[in-house]
């Protein structure tokens, strides 16, 4: 599944934030290639998706065992059970590489539980590092300096930059606000209303937030003690609903487009895969996406790339040859995208 800032001078405002991003931008039309046969994987409900190197991990809610791993082989491994136990799980959120290590960053949204993951081709690692309680996080991902990046529902921001046991250092609380009304709205409602996903570059001090149920995209850097917004583009805001009285949150129109659904990067590029269909038309498959968004990360839209077929997440790897993307055909597969 599926993120303007205070204006101090107009000049400041040119800098850092578009609304929208259009010109006259290069097209390229991709063609899926099957990486196994059929019966090699079985997935069910794939959602977490991550590659590394020649590695991928795939989270997938519908199978006996929650991970997949895949290696430069073609070795496919299964492991990871639900339950309460302490190497079980209950719903993995978001799963990342860390930077500076083998190891990933595996959150568990109902144990509120960060955990790091190391893999071999024949045992899987898990060694659990911090519980959030208070904090209602869906997604942790590594940053540098050790710290961690959240996204999560908040009564006082929009992002937090943690330390390495999960405590807040700073709050990120300027969200992408359409206008003076939606500005000073319950900080849990913009948090649902503008929910999404992220990525980060090598090194850990850039990250790029795309929100699920609009067409915006944030270029971040990171460091030690804060979180800064460098661009913002901006090309649609989310239609939701909540309770004015209660000031509770009540979910997306259904004839709003969603948003972005997955983003990827390599140290030259940020690849963004978008829906832009609503829930009234096209029902669960909003889910699924045909365009890439390519940005460098300074934030300047590159190309735009369309897919033969829908996909609900993308990874690319490192040399930018190669989109490796979950797709329907009819069922759950793994197909990947060459980039001439």
């Amino acid at each position: 599944m599926k993120y303007l800032i205070l204006i101090f001078s107009i000049s400041l405002f040119a800098i850092s934030c578009d609304k929208k991003q259009h010109s006259k931008t290069e097209i390229i039309n991709l063609r899926h290639q099957p990486i196994w046969n059929d019966n090699e994987i079985l997935l069910g409900t794939p959602r977490l998706f991550v590659l590394r190197d020649s590695v991928m991990i795939v989270g997938d809610f519908k199978t006996d065992s929650l991970f997949h791993y895949i290696n430069r082989d073609n070795n496919i491994k299964s492991f990871g059970k639900r339950g309460q136990g302490p190497k079980e799980f209950l719903f993995p959120s978001s799963l990342y590489a860390y930077s500076q290590s083998d190891s990933f960053c595996l959150f568990d949204a109902n144990k509120r539980l960060v955990s790091s993951l190391k893999f071999s081709d024949t045992i899987a690692t898990f060694n659990p590092l911090y519980k959030t309680f208070p904090y209602n996080h869906y997604m942790v991902i590594p940053v540098n300096n050790s710290n961690y990046v959240s996204a999560g529902i908040y009564q006082d921001a929009y992002l937090y930059l943690l330390d390495n046991m999960g405590n807040p250092i700073y709050k990120y609380d300027c969200f992408p606000y359409r206008n003076d009304i939606e500005k000073n709205l319950d900080k849990t409602v913009l948090s649902q209303a503008y929910m999404g996903t992220a990525t980060t570059n090598k090194d850990g001090n850039k990250l790029v937030f795309v929100t699920g149920f609009s067409k915006i995209i944030s270029f971040f850097e990171i460091d030690k003690q804060k979180i800064i917004l460098k661009k913002e583009v901006i090309e649609g805001y989310p239609d939701y609903e909540f309770n004015k009285e209660t000031v509770k949150y009540k979910g997306i129109s259904r004839t709003s487009p969603s948003g972005f659904l997955s983003v990827t990067s390599s140290e030259r590029y940020v690849y963004a895969l978008y829906s832009g269909k609503n829930y009234k038309e096209h029902g669960l498959d909003i889910d699924y996406g045909n365009s890439i968004f390519v940005y460098d990360w300074n934030g300047n839209l590159i190309r735009e790339i369309q897919m033969d077929i829908s996909a609900s997440q993308i990874r690319i790897d490192s040399k930018d040859h190669f989109i490796y993307a979950l797709v329907r055909n009819p069922d759950p597969m793994i197909v990947r995208f060459e980039i001439k």
